[in-house]
């Protein structure tokens, strides 16, 4: 019994001695930082200087307790994007230079106000304010990175991580911006039900807005040519449908198109008409052949004049 006594005594002792253990581990690593920034030449900056303004802000803030490194850094191997994501997300803390408004970094700023997590934004003195994250402090530093006033900065910079991550950790609450805003009420989706018609029509927009897509990048990349081809399928399906076979809903689209024009008190003859039709729509003016069109146009003037 004393000996048993005694092994349980020993395990619960090399319990706590192992806690005590992970606590001083955890104590000692450091709060990862995330970097956001321009690194590539952009408003006038080459990629030199941003590489000068990252080791400024590393020299502010790497010490014992915080690890800079930039969102899109890993030690491993993966998707970079989707480890931007994840960094943007986990890290307790990070510091974005919004100079330059670069894109990317706008667009990765609004994902980290978007998760509410503490963030440090700065920027240089010859960078506007963006509307919407001028209500966030911005600490400025020059672009000439000018010796004194660059360490004047880091010192600003250190102090306002330091804060920020204290107010946080003790602040459940804490928010950088989505704190300041208060959402009321949450409005509805609204849903309409179409008929077929106007399903087509919609359809054939959509169809134009993928077809004029990929036009524009169709010798960028293969991605554009899988876009064109499933365009095509989808267009041939549904032109085959509603306007080579006459739909209904070809018809009902050009009689819209005439009825618009003449509210706009635009001229109601024919050839006018058409013109006008195969300047807006030229994907509908060429998807039935010219007989059928005019006659389409010519009947819906008809109903116009009769009624």
């Amino acid at each position: 019994m004393g000996k048993r006594a005694a092994s349980r005594n020993q395990g619960k002792e090399d319990s706590v001695v192992k806690e005590e253990n992970d606590k001083s581990e955890n104590k000692n690593v450091p709060i990862e930082c995330g970097i956001v920034m321009p690194i590539s030449e952009i408003d006038g900056c080459t990629a030199d200087h941003w590489e000068q303004v990252r080791e400024i802000i590393e020299e502010a803030l790497d010490c014992d307790s915080i690890k800079t490194r930039l969102v899109s850094d890993a030690d491993e191997v993966g998707i970079i994007h989707k480890r931007i994501v994840q960094n943007l997300y986990q890290n307790p803390i990070v510091v974005c230079d919004v100079s330059g408004k670069n894109p990317n970094v706008m667009f990765e700023l609004g994902l980290r106000l978007a998760f509410d997590k503490p963030t440090v934004v700065i920027k240089d003195d010859e960078t506007a304010y963006s509307f919407d994250t001028s209500p966030i402090e911005h600490i400025p530093y020059p672009r000439s990175l000018v010796y004194r006033d660059i360490v004047k900065f880091k010192k600003i910079l250190r102090e306002k991580v330091t804060s920020t991550l204290a107010e946080s950790a003790k602040n459940p609450s804490y928010s950088t911006f989505l704190g300041s805003y208060q959402i009321t009420q949450v409005a509805e989706i609204e849903t309409k039900v179409v008929t077929p018609p106007e399903f087509y029509s919609n359809e054939l927009e959509d169809i134009k807005r993928m077809i004029r897509q990929v036009m524009l990048n169709q010798n960028k990349n293969e991605r554009s040519s899988e876009l064109m081809r499933a365009a095509k399928i989808k267009g041939d399906k549904l032109l085959q449908e509603s306007l080579i076979q006459k739909s209904e809903a070809t018809k009902r689209y050009v009689k819209a198109f005439v009825d618009t024009q003449a509210n706009k008190g635009e001229s109601l003859e024919i050839d006018k008409l058409l013109f006008s039709l195969s300047t807006i729509d030229p994907l509908v003016a060429n998807s039935v052949p010219k007989p059928e069109l005019y006659a389409m146009v010519r009947d819906a003037v008809s109903k116009l004049s009769d009624s």
